[in-house]
């Protein structure tokens, strides 16, 4: 399956993947395809509180899955919302998203399309993770910020380099010999 990108208006990402999902439901029923809104969790505070809220991982952005890509476009042409800019080109065709850049946001992301939280333990200067979406990808992890609970994580998209926060249960060792091994949250 090819992966594209419809640039929309900042706000109407979520409102613009559930119209195109029910067109191409009703249109194109048999074709595969795949529409998603990449999100983000992410530990904000709000009057003195924190809270873990959900975040657009690329605003203004749309990505659609499929092998059916003219279909798809002629259906989306045909239906026009107010809310679709363009569908992104490269000379004269569709732009088709590398498939190491969103071989690795479809692995972060869960079957609701978020990428969860993570639990790292960081000890001097080096990061373990423990859990989470980014168990397999400490590479990608540029900077914690064990007070707010975030990660800066650089993504690839589009060829283009994004470093963005996602939230992480930052977890300490307790220092005495006997219980080492024990971990704690911050």
């Amino acid at each position: 399956m090819s992966w594209y990108a419809l640039f929309v208006r900042t706000g109407k990402e979520d409102e613009v993947c559930e119209n195109l999902k029910k067109l191409y439901e009703f249109f194109s029923p048999k074709d595969t395809y795949e529409v998603i809104v990449p999100k983000r969790g992410l530990y904000e505070y709000h009057e003195g509180k924190r809270a873990y809220v959900l975040r657009i991982l690329f605003p203004s952005y749309v990505l659609i899955g499929t092998d059916q890509i003219v279909k798809l476009y002629e259906i989306m042409k045909n239906h026009k919302s107010s809310h679709i800019i363009r569908m992104l080109k490269n000379d004269s065709y569709f732009q088709e998203i590398d498939r190491k850049e969103i071989g690795l946001i479809i692995d972060l992301i869960n079957q609701e399309g978020v990428i969860g939280i993570s639990d790292v333990l960081v000890e001097e200067e080096k990061v373990n993770i423990i859990d989470g979406p980014l168990i397999h990808y400490k590479g990608i992890i540029k900077k914690i910020n064990k007070r707010k609970g975030r990660a800066k994580i650089q993504v690839d998209f589009l060829n283009k380099q994004c470093f963005v926060d996602i939230a992480v249960r930052c977890l300490e060792r307790h220092g005495e010999e006997r219980i080492k091994n024990q971990i704690s949250f911050c």
